[in-house]
């Protein structure tokens, strides 16, 4: 398995099928992972509807505790697990959208991690509401200083990752369950002095579904990067060995 994109889910019956076709017609010859929570629309039985369209979509249903970032850990490992070299993730709700895809394997060439950002020339940022944009920038500005980055978009899920580096940084032991994981795994990525690049993207509002962020969820990123920065990584040195 050369490249493999994973999405996880939650209620994006929605959106599942026609991103799915999108992903395979910008790259036809890559596979697809759905990490789905048993999501309660049906997420998971639509992905499993077109499996005999698609030979290479895959669906994982996963059980036990909801949240995005156990989520994305069940993605990195199933993609190690299965040979892939490069990884993927973008949100299922078409605020990635699948036309940067070849853009950001392009620049995987060149780097160990690829991050799709609103904030390079050339990106946007078209959701509605002035709060909303304060957020996200207040959010990757906090990141930046805290990480000691230039990273202009800290808080993008849309990545790309070379499968080497992911184990280099040891995802296969991160315990995060909400969208921290983001956070945790680019602060590891600059703990090891891994080369990331940005590309640009426009990153539009979520076309159908519901946005699953929370304050609960807001509050425990932001906590979770003071404690990235203050106790560091104590896996980075056990996961190098």
């Amino acid at each position: 398995m050369n490249t493999l994109v994973f999405t996880p889910t939650w209620n994006e019956a929605d959106n599942i099928e026609r991103l799915v076709r999108e992903i395979f017609s910008v790259i036809p010859n890559c596979d697809i992972l759905v990490v789905d929570d048993l999501s309660p629309d049906g997420t998971g039985d639509i992905v499993e509807s077109m499996r005999n369209e698609f030979p290479h979509l895959h669906i994982l249903h996963r059980e036990g505790p909801r949240g995005r970032g156990w989520a994305g850990i069940a993605g990195y490992i199933w993609g190690l697990d299965h040979g892939a070299r490069r990884i993927i993730e973008m949100d299922a709700d078409f605020s990635h959208q699948p036309r940067f895809i070849p853009d950001i394997l392009r620049a995987l060439e060149n780097a160990d991690m690829v991050i799709g950002s609103r904030y390079v020339p050339g990106g946007q940022d078209l959701r509605p509401g002035r709060h909303r944009h304060m957020i996200s920038r207040f959010a990757g500005r906090y990141q930046q200083w805290m990480f000691k980055t230039d990273i202009t978009d800290c808080t993008s899920g849309f990545r790309g990752y070379r499968c080497d580096v992911l184990e280099r940084i040891g995802v296969r032991q991160l315990t995060t369950w909400g969208p921290a994981i983001l956070s945790d795994v680019l602060y590891r990525v600059i703990q090891h002095r891994c080369s990331i690049v940005e590309v640009p993207i426009v990153f539009p509002d979520r076309e159908r579904g519901e946005s699953t962020l929370t304050w609960r969820i807001l509050v425990e990123g932001f906590w979770n990067v003071a404690k990235l920065r203050i106790r560091g990584c104590p896996s980075i040195s056990e996961s190098s060995r």
